[in-house]
């Protein structure tokens, strides 16, 4: 039996829905349930995907292979523009507040910028995944860091 035909038989014995992955990946839509199985035979795998990660999933099959589409200069102004694209804007939760406070009441001073907080937010609407929210945090950190 080979990867696809398991991961298919694993589909209809979970419910869920198959979705091509490409490469040989089959990807299995768990809906709303959580499933964390490793299933792999010989070179193929099945990898799950539900609610809670479908976006980042989304986000990191649309994103090139082999290339770092993510400046190293001027990164504030794609950040920004890229927000704007996807109507994006930081709406601080309660625990952000939560956080800000518990960090100012231990006397330090540390505050995040407008494109920081840009970057949480196209994180928490799934348009970044956390890799991705990373390399530009450290692109933009480092330009400020240079202009400094």
């Amino acid at each position: 039996m080979d990867a696809e035909t398991l991961g298919r038989e694993v589909a209809h014995k979970l419910k869920a829905k198959v979705i091509d992955g490409g490469d040989g990946t089959l990807v299995l839509d768990t809906g709303d349930r959580r499933v964390s199985r490793k299933l792999a035979l010989d070179h193929g795998a099945v990898h799950y995907v539900n609610d809670r990660n479908r976006r980042a999933f989304t986000a990191t099959r649309k994103k090139p292979s082999g290339t770092t589409p993510f400046p190293t200069t001027d990164v504030g102004s794609y950040v920004r523009g890229l927000a704007a694209f996807h109507g994006v804007r930081y709406e601080p939760t309660a625990a952000d507040q939560w956080a800000e406070t518990v960090t100012r009441l231990a006397g330090d001073d540390v505050r995040s910028g407008p494109v920081q907080d840009l970057l949480v937010a196209l994180k928490r609407a799934g348009k970044l995944t956390k890799d991705d929210m990373a390399t530009l945090l450290v692109n933009y950190l480092r330009e400020r860091k240079q202009g400094v």
